[in-house]
């Protein structure tokens, strides 16, 4: 029992951490652009009625934020063009797209005409850009909390139109008979779409 409280402390900790010190974004300056932010609020709320709809919209814009507000991103050139691309998590669960602990990640690509969508996943922290690139585009890396001890990681690399998922990894931490956590990769099948 004691082992669990622990764990749930030192989660909630790494949460707290994650989302930073300004409540919920570790780069509050960089903000989603509203047009954006809209797009992605339409995509997540696409299976509801359309008065859930109007209201959920009606309920986002009224936030001193605005829709925006919702989502935390990180600004970084991934194909190595001059633009800032965007990693962005939405943060709020007042829509769908969040559990208790996993949240939907995007990663947008910033060309003349606008953001293009280069990858759609989940995850409990932010969308990790690696410093290995595949095709022009660095790597990007996903972890998704299963439960209080099991990760899913997934590497995605881009096949010159979008981000896959090559590499897939489940990870369970276990504690030694010392009580230090050891995590035990194990590769998994990838669901390519």
């Amino acid at each position: 029992m004691w082992k669990y409280l622990m764990l749930s402390i030192v989660l909630a900790a790494c949460r707290a951490d994650v989302l930073g010190a300004t409540g919920h974004c570790q780069s509050p300056d960089v903000q989603v652009p509203q047009t954006l932010a809209r797009q992605i609020v339409q995509r997540l709320i696409k299976d509801e009625t359309p008065d859930e709809q109007e209201q959920l919209i009606r309920d986002v814009e009224d936030r001193i934020a605005g829709m925006a507000g919702l989502f935390c991103a990180e600004a970084i050139d991934l194909d190595k063009d001059g633009r800032q691309d965007l990693l962005i998590r939405l943060y709020s669960s007042d829509l769908p797209g969040c559990g208790t602990a996993n949240c939907s990640v995007w990663a947008y690509r910033r060309t003349a005409e606008g953001y293009e969508l280069l990858l759609e996943g989940w995850g409990v922290v932010p969308i990790i850009a690696l410093k290995t690139s595949t095709n022009g585009h660095l790597d990007l890396k996903t972890v998704e909390r299963l439960s209080g001890v099991k990760r899913n990681i997934t590497v995605y690399k881009f096949d010159s139109r979008q981000y896959r998922a090559r590499e897939c990894i489940s990870r369970t931490y276990v504690e030694d008979d010392e009580g230090k956590g050891r995590g035990k990769p194990k590769r998994r099948r990838c669901d390519l779409e």
